[in-house]
């Protein structure tokens, strides 16, 4: 009796051990998989990877100076009005944001949300200052990470010569005193 129990307990065991070790597998492969995704589809430079970053905007850095107006077009956003919390500030150009399908952008903005304390500024570039209805994807304030995501727009030339922008979707992660510590891009092949 006590071989029988001792046997079952045994297979009971490996059988647990075995479905632990494939659930491990699983999430290894889905953290992999995910992991892939994001080095794919994000370029995250440093050291003699940045050929294509901005030419003034330098890790360790303050961000230069520039400015922007939010949706609303009630509060104005600048590099020092993003002191206080680490912050993700994204320039893009308007008609790039508008070819983004929302699913595919709320997927970035919930992986880099995890990373900061603050908000997530989205400043869109256009010729001009956007009125509040022409802003793309509006509906993403409805979203669970949409109350962290500030849209804003600024005016490209202005921003593109205050930053030395050479490309867009350029990202930039801030910490709280409002020192650069990450530059990239995301691939806007959608």
């Amino acid at each position: 009796m006590t071989n029988t129990i001792l046997l079952l307990s045994t297979i009971v065991l490996a059988l647990v051990l075995f479905g632990l070790r494939s659930a491990l597998l699983h999430m290894a492969r889905d953290t992999a998989r995910c992991y892939a995704l994001l080095q794919e589809q994000t370029g995250l430079a440093s050291g003699d990877e940045q050929s294509g970053l901005p030419k003034k905007i330098k890790h360790g850095n303050s961000l230069p100076l520039f400015k922007a107006l939010d949706s609303s077009r009630e509060h104005l956003i600048t590099s020092e009005s993003l002191i206080g919390q680490s912050t993700i500030v994204i320039f893009i150009a308007k008609d790039e944001y508008e070819r983004w399908p929302l699913d595919s952008l709320l997927f970035y903005f919930r992986s880099w949300w995890y990373h900061i304390d603050g908000n997530i500024y989205v400043i869109l570039l256009n010729s001009d200052y956007l009125q509040p209805e022409e802003f793309p994807h509006k509906p993403i304030s409805n979203e669970d990470v949409g109350e962290y995501v500030v849209l804003g727009s600024a005016i490209k030339g202005d921003v593109v010569r205050s930053m030395g922008l050479t490309k867009t979707p350029c990202v930039v992660e801030l910490d709280t005193e409002g020192t650069v510590r990450r530059i990239g891009f995301f691939d806007d092949d959608v």
